[in-house]
């Protein structure tokens, strides 16, 4: 498992957030490793476009320094079971590694594929994760499954942030649209984002950042449904962290 953090992260919350990840996941019942993709985004929210350069550059050490490598080894036959969880800007660092793969010589013709693409508080455009929609192309035909984790309450995420200025919504408050891929699914977190107390926890221990963006981290019940979506035994309507509410995928307790 692969975690790709966003903007506005030191190597101090980054490497916090890795070993909780690590510690939930694995009490969960994921037997793999866990290593965090790192890449240079500042400190400062008012440096998110700056951030957004850096990701655009970043996208290009991850095509080459990782996907190039994993890519070789799978067409050589080589079974690596591989994952990526993207959190916030980390998911447009994904996004467009994938899609420089495709355009790079010593890949674009290999059959890589990689198991389950996980997207949390992901500032992305909604309608960027549309099926033929050409910015996700790439990262819909190199992956088994792609599931956007939507919380509705995200005050980052919103437009009315200043640096949010002219975008459009983003998929990690609003949710896939109508017309993504076969192979995504969207679970709300809204309802069960509402039920936490966030009073009841210590910022550092429990979560890592800003609570509505970054909750997701040091949540058991986040981090059990994650591993089931990464072991793939159970179909993504079944998982017991999941309910069906008005025709949406929830996550429940």
């Amino acid at each position: 498992l692969v975690f790709v953090h966003g903007y506005n992260a030191d190597q101090k919350t980054v490497l916090n957030r890795h070993r909780r990840l690590e510690a939930d996941v694995h009490e969960a019942g994921f037997k793999g490793t866990v290593i965090s993709y790192d890449w240079p985004s500042g400190t400062s929210a008012m440096a998110y476009l700056e951030d957004r350069d850096d990701a655009k550059a970043t996208a290009k050490r991850l095509r080459d320094d990782c996907i190039g490598l994993f890519s070789a080894r799978q067409a050589r036959g080589c079974e690596i079971n591989f994952h990526i969880l993207a959190h916030s800007t980390g998911a447009y660092v994904v996004r467009q590694a994938f899609s420089d793969s495709d355009e790079s010589n010593d890949q674009k013709n290999r059959p890589w594929k990689v198991s389950q693409i996980a997207l949390i508080a992901a500032d992305v455009s909604r309608r960027s994760l549309a099926d033929e929609e050409s910015r996700s192309e790439s990262l819909y035909r190199h992956c088994i499954r792609l599931t956007n984790y939507q919380n509705p309450h995200d005050s980052v995420l919103k437009l009315s942030n200043v640096k949010r200025i002219g975008l459009s919504p983003r998929a990690g408050r609003v949710g896939l649209p109508e017309n993504a891929s076969h192979k995504a699914v969207n679970v709300n977190c809204g309802e069960y984002f509402e039920s936490l107390d966030e009073d009841a926890l210590t910022q550092g221990v429990d979560y890592y950042g800003n609570f509505s963006h970054s909750w997701h981290i040091g949540d058991k019940t986040f981090a059990k449904d994650l591993v089931h979506t990464l072991h793939g035994d159970t179909d993504r309507h079944a998982i017991p962290t999941r309910k069906m509410k008005n025709g949406d995928l929830i996550l429940d307790r």
